[in-house]
């Protein structure tokens, strides 16, 4: 995961389940930690992933956010998905 230092907290999008996502970290040996649950302002997934690079703090993609998402509904019990009707 490149772009940001180790224990830095950065959002971590998916688009299956924006505007949900998660500030989230990765510790010294790799392993991925939640810090909260946020819900982003822009109107769609593509525009909130190029709002957070400009912002230069490497946004969390792909299966790793899918990996913080399942651990963050593990942890509530909660389906973290957007509901898109």
């Amino acid at each position: 995961m490149g772009g940001a230092a180790q224990g830095q907290a950065r959002p971590a999008l998916a688009a299956d389940r924006y505007p949900l996502g998660l500030m989230g970290r990765r510790n010294t040996d790799g392993d991925l930690f939640v810090s909260r649950l946020v819900n982003c302002p822009q109107a769609d997934f593509a525009t909130a992933v190029e709002e957070i690079k400009k912002l230069g703090m490497g946004p969390i993609l792909g299966s790793d956010a899918e990996e913080l998402l399942c651990k963050m509904e593990q942890v509530t019990g909660t389906v973290l998905r957007a509901d898109k009707e």
